[in-house]
Parts: C-alpha cells; structure tokens; sequence
C-alpha cells in the first residue's frame, strides 16, 4: 500500500499514511500521473558540516529536498510542502542547529 500524497509505502494491514492522513491505495502512481511537488523553505544553513548533516537527513527520511545558494556563505534549504512537519520533526530529533523558517 503506497500514499497517494508523499509516495510512502506500507505494509497490508495499513489504511491510512501515518504522516498525510489520507487513504493509502495500492497503485503508487494511482489511475493518474502524481502531481507535482511544491518546496518550501526549511531554513538556513551558514555552516557545511551542519548542512552535510541536514541533508543526510532528509536523504534517509525520503524526504524531498533542495537548497538555493543566497549568498556564498549561506543556503536556504526546501523541502516539499507535504513532508514539511517531518523534516521539522527530524531535525528537532537530532538536534540540528538549522535557522528554521516558521509559518509554512
């Protein structure tokens, strides 16, 4: 069983996608082509290990990402708007000391 919304796989058993809270179906594609993905910003990151880190993160949680270079010391990095609560929840997990955007 897969999400219609963030394209997460369950195992049978599973109804409804833990993160999205809809119904999951068993197509991972459904009857039509997925939407595309609108980002939002997460935050910024001013340091290279922690940017390495934030984006391992999200890397491993399958969470859709990308970041846009401001200024030559500075990254803004985004993610897909409906994975947004989890990479918070990420990042505050592992501590990660991410200058995070607020009101998305």
């Amino acid at each position: 069983m897969f999400c219609p919304e963030c394209g997460l796989e369950y195992e049978e058993g599973s109804s409804l996608c833990e993160d999205c809270g809809v119904e999951l179906v068993e197509d991972p594609l459904g009857e039509e082509a997925p939407e595309e993905l609108e980002f939002v910003p997460l935050g910024e990151v001013t340091d290279a290990t922690v940017f390495a880190i934030v984006t391992s993160q999200l890397e491993e949680a399958g969470i859709p990402w990308f970041v846009q270079s401001e200024k030559e010391s500075m990254a803004m990095v985004y993610v897909a708007r409906n994975r947004l609560a989890e990479a918070h929840r990420e990042l505050a997990a592992a501590a990660s000391p991410v200058a995070v955007c607020e009101g998305n």
